[in-house]
C-alpha cells in the first residue's frame, strides 16, 4: 500500500474522532491561554508599603503610608491592577486622620480587623466587602497578630505588666468582650481546627493549645522567635514556623510532629514573610536581602531563587502555581511558578481526549484489518 493511500485513510475521520479532536484541540488552546496570561505586573506606585493581605482570589488588600504621612487602605485588583480606596465606615468617632497601626484578615477573607490609633487604641472588625464596621473595641492592644477562620475571634499583640509578666488579649467578636481566660495566654500567633486550636510561640517554646479552655496540648520544634514569621496551608496540613536561626521548620499542627526536612533560607535573616502553596508542594519566603526562595515542602529542595531587585514586604499564593509578591514600594508581581488547578484539569482533559482519539483509530482500522485478512486467506 502506498504512501499517499494510508495517509488518506488515517486522515479520514469519524463524526466522533472529529467531536474529541475538537475537545483536544480546545484543551491545548485553553492550557496556552492560561499559562500565557499567568504572569503579571503593576507597579502601584506606593510611597510605603506596610502590610498588605489577600481578601480574595483576585483582590488585595493593602495599608501604606502615603507622601502626607496619612495611613491609607487600598483594594489592588490583581489581574488589571486597579485600584479603589477601601473606606471603613468611620463615623465621627473615628477621625480621618486616624493612625492604622495594623490590619489583618479571616481565614474566610470575609472580616477585617484594623487597629486605629487615635485618643485612645480602637479596634476596629467590619465586612470586608462594604466596609461596614460590625464592633469596636476601646482600649484595645494596637496591634492585630491574628483573626480566626470565620472572624469571631481576634489575637492582639502581648501586653506587658510593670512585673514583666506577659499577657495574651484575644477578644469575642460575637459577644464583644475580652475572653478573661486568655490574660495568662502569651504569644498567641493562628487560630487552628475550625478555631478549637490556636498556636502561641513565645521565647521559650511554640505550643498548640486548646481553645478557649487555654489547655496546653503539645509543643512544636524547639520554639522560635515572638516576632518570627508563620504561614498555614489552607487544607491546615502544615505550619511554617521561623527559627531564630533563619531556618523554616514544617510541622504537623495536629500532632506537633515535625514534616520533613528544615528548610535552609540560605541568608541567616529574619524573614519579611512566608506562604505555603494551596494544594501543592512549594513554600515560598521572601527576605530582606530582595530575594524569593522557593522550596519543595516535602523534600526541602530548593526549587527556585528569584532576584526581585526590591525589598519584598508581601508574599503569597493567590491560588495554586501562582506567587503573588509586593514590595515596599508597591510592585505588585504575580508570577507563574507552576500549573494552577484549571490548567492541572485542562492538561487531564486533553490526556484523555488523546487516548480516546486513538482507540477510536484504532478500533476503526480492526474490521478493515480482518477484512483484508479474509480475502488474503481465501
Amino acid at each position: 500500500m502506498s504512501l499517499p493511500t494510508t495517509l488518506r485513510r488515517w486522515f479520514r475521520f469519524s463524526l466522533a474522532e472529529l467531536l474529541v479532536a475538537t475537545i483536544l484541540l480546545g484543551a491545548g488552546v485553553g492550557i496556552y491561554v492560561l499559562a500565557s496570561t499567568a504572569s503579571f505586573q503593576h507597579d502601584l506606585k506606593l510611597e510605603s508599603v506596610r502590610v498588605a493581605r489577600l481578601i480574595s482570589r483576585d483582590e488585595l488588600l493593602v495599608l501604606y503610608t502615603d507622601a502626607n504621612r496619612q495611613d491609607q487602605l487600598l483594594k489592588v485588583h490583581l489581574r488589571s491592577g486597579s485600584t479603589t480606596p477601601f473606606v471603613v465606615g468611620i463615623t465621627s468617632k473615628f477621625q480621618a486622620d486616624n493612625r492604622v497601626y495594623a490590619l489583618e484578615v479571616s481565614r474566610d477573607h470575609r472580616i477585617i480587623a484594623i487597629s486605629l490609633i487615635a485618643t485612645a487604641p480602637l479596634l476596629v472588625v467590619c465586612d470586608a466587602t462594604t466596609g461596614k464596621i460590625t464592633r469596636v473595641f476601646d482600649d484595645a492592644i494596637p496591634a492585630i497578630v491574628a483573626v480566626s477562620i470565620h472572624g469571631g475571634y481576634i489575637a492582639t499583640k502581648d501586653e506587658t505588666l510593670p512585673d514583666g509578666t506577659k499577657l495574651g488579649p484575644v477578644y469575642d467578636v460575637t459577644e464583644g468582650k475580652l475572653i478573661p481566660e486568655w490574660r495568662k495566654c502569651a504569644g498567641v500567633r493562628l487560630f487552628l481546627a475550625n478555631d478549637s486550636r490556636v498556636l502561641c510561640i513565645t521565647p521559650s517554646a511554640a505550643k498548640v493549645i486548646e481553645f478557649p479552655s487555654a489547655k496546653p496540648l503539645f509543643s512544636i520544634g524547639r520554639g522560635a522567635c515572638p516576632a518570627c514569621v508563620v504561614a498555614l496551608a489552607d487544607d491546615e496540613s502544615c505550619v511554617a514556623i521561623q527559627d531564630e536561626d533563619g531556618t523554616v521548620g514544617l510541622f504537623n499542627p495536629e500532632s506537633g510532629s515535625f514534616l520533613g526536612p528544615r528548610i535552609d533560607h540560605g541568608h541567616g535573616e529574619v524573614l519579611a514573610d512566608v506562604a505555603i502553596e494551596p494544594s501543592g508542594n512549594l513554600v515560598a519566603a521572601s527576605s530582606f536581602s530582595r530575594k524569593i526562595t522557593l522550596w519543595n515542602r516535602y523534600t526541602g529542595k530548593q526549587e527556585a531563587l528569584i532576584d526581585t531587585g526590591a525589598i519584598n514586604q508581601y508574599v503569597a499564593f493567590p491560588e495554586r502555581g501562582r506567587l503573588l509578591t509586593l514590595s515596599a514600594d508597591g510592585k505588585l508581581t504575580v508570577r507563574r511558578v507552576g500549573a494552577n488547578n484549571s490548567e492541572i484539569a485542562l492538561y487531564i482533559v486533553a490526556a484523555c481526549a488523546l487516548a480516546v482519539l486513538i482507540l477510536l483509530r484504532l478500533f476503526r482500522r480492526l474490521p478493515a484489518k480482518k477484512a483484508r485478512a479474509a480475502v488474503s486467506d481465501s
